[in-house]
């Protein structure tokens, strides 16, 4: 319960609050195993409708356990300043006179964050104008910290993740709407005195390091100390150089991009807000808070803002619409298929139809500007064609779990997707597609026993060998072509396709790994 002393709650107000929540992660009072019906008890202050208070365990039959850190959270939406140090909501301003960038709420606060802030703050000077550029409070691992974000250039924007995060050493991120994700996160940690910055690429594969860099396998080296979590990720040396490892670099840049979507969609950044939405599919793990993320991006930005509204202006616009719809069709696939219960399954997989079925309309009916209209006719039949073979996967699942009839006619909505993804295939010219999709329609038709669609199959089937046979001989032109002097080098040789029909990849189950899906 909350006491209200008076018509508005004051600074100095005392409030306690009791939490009582089923089940406690044993981890957070140091246990191994998981406390049922816990109690938290919660006492402290408020301020500009947010607490800020010390936090007990209240177990039976023992004394209460107090927890490291203190509690803060919202009693009241606030988005107004918050302090650089604490993140409390700012009443008295102070600000760092160098940066003008880094406010805080007390003299006390700016005097304890000055040991992390001194060393960027020439880094934070662009940040101050306030023209296309945020500040992101977030809490990971028992530390609170900001992140800084501004345009650059364009479609590029850059991030600076402040010293106070739970690896002790601040760095700066560079992302840009039109590179995708699985090219990697480029990163370089900020110098800590008159030193060289390190920079560093994140891939899906792994730590690519700059020439600068220690080379650690799995491991980024910095050059100055860093006070390391208690989890362990930096508490190895080298040299005498604490090491950064992967998992802690990816945990925290996961933490600081839903920190930043969060912010620029409610500044109204959209495409750092979609970009940060595709690092987060790549790199995180966790299905269910994805799908909440991308959802309200959807509500926001998609469902009615974009649908024939206004022509598209550039490139970047196109990309942040398509590819953010795209993704959370793939992760309500992935979500549905970890569902408990068979409601919602269904909810889930019927969700990802329809967010599949209104990219396709969308995508239809969008309107280019004269500046990008060049670039239609390739970038429209390409997205036609994936939404239409991630709408058949979908369709094939459902008939996996339907009843006789319902199954039948979903496999025929599933045959229909493959059948109109090859006119767009066709009308790019992209033969290896053509021909991949062939073989999966046969497969398809082969799943029914009608005699119908086993001809049907076998009809699908030949059309694919004519198809690989005119690539290869395409692809034989152009290499003696190439020999004799003339003409561009030949492509890379066409992956040899068995002449028995395999199963599609629309009837397995999304991998992690595949396609980007998180």
């Amino acid at each position: 319960c909350c006491i209200q002393r008076g018509s508005l709650w004051k600074p100095s107000d005392e409030v306690r609050l009791i939490i009582s929540v089923d089940r406690l992660d044993g981890s957070v009072v140091g246990r191994s195993t998981d406390i049922p019906n816990a109690t938290i008890r919660c006492e402290g202050h408020v301020s500009n409708g947010s607490y800020v208070g010390r936090a007990y365990v209240l177990l039976p039959h023992e004394q209460p356990i107090r927890l490291p850190r203190k509690l803060r959270f919202s009693l009241k939406e606030f988005k107004g300043l918050r302090c650089s140090w604490c993140l409390d909501p700012i009443e008295d301003l102070h600000a760092c006179m160098g940066c003008l960038t880094s406010l805080y709420c007390s003299k006390q606060c700016q005097t304890s964050h000055a040991a992390v802030h001194t060393p960027i703050c020439h880094h934070l000077k662009p940040y101050a104008d306030g023209s296309l550029s945020g500040k992101a409070p977030t809490t990971f691992a028992g530390a609170d910290f900001l992140v800084y974000w501004r345009n650059v250039r364009g479609l590029s924007y850059e991030l600076i993740v402040d010293g106070n995060n739970p690896l002790g050493r601040a760095y700066k991120l560079e992302v840009n709407t039109l590179k995708d994700a699985r090219e990697g996160l480029t990163y370089s940690f900020l110098p800590a005195a008159a030193e060289s910055s390190i920079a560093v690429t994140v891939g899906v594969d792994g730590l690519v390091e700059d020439s600068r860099t220690t080379v650690v396998p799995g491991a980024v080296s910095s050059s100055s100390s860093s006070s390391a979590p208690n989890n362990n990720n930096t508490n190895t040396t080298v040299d005498g150089l604490p090491v950064i490892t992967e998992e802690a670099m990816n945990e925290l840049n996961v933490n600081v991009f839903f920190a930043v979507a969060q912010n620029a969609l409610d500044d109204g950044a959209l495409m750092l807000a979609s970009t940060c939405l595709n690092h987060l599919f790549v790199f995180c793990d966790n299905v269910d808070h994805l799908a909440l993320e991308f959802f309200q991006f959807y509500d926001m930005c998609v469902r009615d803002m974009y649908e024939g509204s206004r022509p598209i202006s550039c490139l970047g616009e196109y990309v942040m619409l398509v590819r953010t719809t795209y993704e959370l069709g793939q992760l309500l696939l992935e979500w549905a298929l970890k569902a408990p219960f068979a409601a919602l399954f269904w909810q889930r997989l019927v969700s990802a139809k329809d967010v599949l079925v209104s990219l396709y309309n969308l995508n239809s009916s969008l309107v280019f500007a004269p500046s990008i209209q060049n670039v239609r006719e390739i970038l429209t039949h390409d997205q036609q064609r994936q939404t239409l073979h991630l709408l058949a996967k979908i369709f094939v699942v459902m008939a996996s779990r339907a009843d006789k009839d319902l199954s039948q006619r979903l496999i025929r909505r599933a045959e229909e997707c493959y059948r109109d993804s090859i006119d767009d295939d066709t009308a790019v010219r992209n033969k290896k597609e053509v021909c991949s999709t062939f073989f999966k329609l046969a497969a398809l038709c082969s799943l029914s026993t009608d005699p119908e669609d086993q001809a049907k199959a076998k009809e699908y089937k030949a059309k694919g060998l004519m198809e690989v046979v005119e690539l290869k001989r395409q692809e034989q032109k152009m290499l003696s072509d190439f020999l004799s002097g003339g003409g561009s080098p030949p492509p890379a040789p066409t992956t040899e396709v068995s002449s028995d029909v395999a199963a599609p990849d629309a009837v397995s189950a999304p991998s992690s790994a595949a396609g980007g899906s998180a």
